[in-house]
Parts: C-alpha cells; sequence; structure tokens
C-alpha cells in the first residue's frame, strides 16, 4: 500500500500491479474518510448537536462500511475483478435513482414535520430543530436499501 510516495503507486498502477483486495482498501478507505469528514461538519456547532445527531453519525458510518465491505464480498472479494469500476458505477446508477424517489417524499415530510412542529410548540422560525429520532430511523433505511441494491447489481455482474 502506497500513502504518501505518489510516484510508486503511479508506477503500480502503470504495471497493474495493484490486487483486487489492495483496490479494495483504498476505496475502503476513501469512502470512511469522506464520510467521517462529513459526519464532523454536524459538530462545527455544539450548540445544536443532539443525541439523535450521535446515532446518525454511528449509523452512517456504519452502514458505509459495512455496504463497502458486503459490495466487495458481491464481487467475489480478492479473486473479484474490476472492484473499482463496478462499485463505483453501479453506485452511482443506484443512489441516483433512490434520490428520484427520495427527493419529492422528503421535502413533503420535512415540510410537513417542520410546520407541525414550530405549530405544535409555539415557538418562532428561528430557532433550531434538532435531529430527530424519526428521520434518523427513516434515513438509516433508506441507506441501507441502496447498499441493498448496490450488493445485489454488484453480485449479478459478478456471476455473469
Amino acid at each position: 500500500m502506497f500513502f504518501w510516495k505518489i510516484k510508486d503507486l503511479k508506477n503500480a498502477l502503470i504495471h497493474r500491479e495493484l490486487s483486487e483486495k489492495q483496490v479494495f482498501i483504498y476505496i475502503l478507505i476513501f469512502v470512511l474518510l469522506s464520510i467521517v469528514a462529513m459526519e464532523i461538519t454536524r459538530y462545527l456547532h455544539p450548540d445544536r448537536v443532539g443525541f439523535w445527531d450521535y446515532v446518525d453519525s454511528f449509523l452512517s458510518i456504519s452502514i458505509v462500511l459495512c455496504g463497502t465491505v458486503f459490495s466487495y464480498r458481491a464481487n467475489g472479494g480478492s479473486s473479484g475483478v474490476d472492484f473499482s469500476a463496478r462499485f463505483f458505477s453501479i453506485s452511482l446508477v443506484v443512489t441516483i435513482r433512490h434520490m428520484f424517489f427520495l427527493i419529492p417524499i422528503a421535502l413533503i415530510f420535512y415540510a410537513y414535520t417542520t410546520y407541525s412542529y414550530i405549530k405544535g410548540m409555539g415557538i418562532n422560525t428561528g430557532q433550531v430543530v434538532m435531529t430527530g429520532g424519526v428521520e434518523v430511523v427513516l434515513l438509516g433505511i433508506w441507506c441501507i436499501n441502496i447498499y441493498q441494491s448496490i450488493v445485489k447489481n454488484i453480485s449479478d455482474v459478478s456471476r455473469a
């Protein structure tokens, strides 16, 4: 594994010296660093962080970790081929397809819950609405569903 010497990494890539397992480790580290970086931004304003934010961060990181590992295994593990091409291309298409249906539902859900919360609690619209359990559970289910679809599609391609 090359973590600093880009010249050595480029040489290994040119000569196709990286195994599927090494490619998987690079991808796993990349996606984990990406999700951790995204999750860290939520804690920049500690006054807006609640219990469900911690639960959501833990679930998000766990789902990405498990989903990437299961995708690698569905591709055949270390004996599989073209993991990076399959993982990134299938992940993009599956995510776009899921977002197509999620965005209108999410907009309606958040508009309704925000309006209900503000009206029911008698607060002004300038106050912060904290993350709640319903959002965490629904988003977790959505993310798990995305990874299940990614794993299924990678498995289909791997067996073809």
